[in-house]
């Protein structure tokens, strides 16, 4: 059974350091808060691309050339927006680098 991914919600951003996973140490718990916050700074990069985009959305790979973040920090970030509702599959697909057709995402 895979274990479910840690979730960065808007509640949990006043303390992030006390939803983060750590290993109560206090250097486990500061990466904790850094990585947390800086997990927000990058969702909401992508939440303002996507707004910037409009109906012509993007895949997750557009998102990492045009942001110049790496393809699975964008892929964890538009789950938890996904999560958050905050973005959806428009229903369309474009080929990526592979020629594979990629979910395109939108803004809500």
């Amino acid at each position: 059974m895979r274990a479910s991914r840690p979730y960065y919600g808007r509640d949990q951003d006043l303390q992030p350091e006390l939803f983060a996973p750590h290993n109560h140490t206090d250097t486990s718990k500061a990466a904790a808060k850094y990585i947390a916050i800086t997990s927000q700074t990058k969702r909401e990069r992508i939440y303002r691309l996507l707004c910037e985009l409009g109906i012509e959305g993007a895949t997750n790979e557009e998102m990492s050339r045009a942001l110049g973040m790496p393809i699975q920090t964008v892929c964890g970030r538009v789950a938890e927006l996904r999560e958050e509702k905050r973005v959806v599959d428009s229903g369309r697909r474009r080929p990526g680098a592979s020629g594979v057709n990629a979910k395109v995402w939108r803004a809500t």
